[in-house]
């Protein structure tokens, strides 16, 4: 893995503005986070957020990406949540973060972390999933990082 350490790194991050829900009405199946993304310091001089819920690598070329998102959240039933990015419409793999609510009114963290190669015009997104149906996911948070070399 040290053959990703860059010399220069540079980050850009996006949040959802807001407050937002998913209701996940089928279990273990995906759906969309769906709300505004907001360019955190307006860092993202590679990256664009067109107003569909996806952010787009707009910079020229191939590149790795050290992708962290993080979450507070809450659920409406005591459930799995798992987060997972999608690029270009497809599952990352190994990009998926389950973790269990036992507790509906306790707000609880997710934190994604992957190594993700992109290329230019490549869009990235987040869905979120439930082991239970008809549960609804309260994103109080979500922050998106990314590093890369310059």
């Amino acid at each position: 893995m040290l053959w990703f350490l860059p010399k220069r790194l540079k980050k850009w991050c996006h949040h959802l503005d807001g407050s937002t829900t998913t209701t996940c009405t089928n279990d273990d199946t995906y759906y969309k986070i769906g709300w505004t993304w907001t360019d955190w310091d307006e860092c993202n001089d590679w990256f664009e957020y067109d107003g569909s819920w996806k952010i787009t690598y707009t910079w020229s070329g191939r590149r790795f990406f050290l992708f962290n998102g993080t979450s507070d959240l809450k659920v409406s039933a005591a459930s799995t949540i798992t987060y997972a990015l999608y690029v270009n419409g497809v599952l990352v793999s190994n990009a998926q973060t389950p973790t269990t609510f036992v507790n509906t009114s306790k707000i609880g963290n997710i934190s994604i972390t992957n190594i993700i190669p992109l290329n230019t015009w490549d869009y990235i997104e987040v869905y979120v999933k439930s082991s239970v149906a008809w549960v609804t996911v309260t994103h109080e948070t979500l922050f998106l990082t990314f590093l890369s070399d310059r």
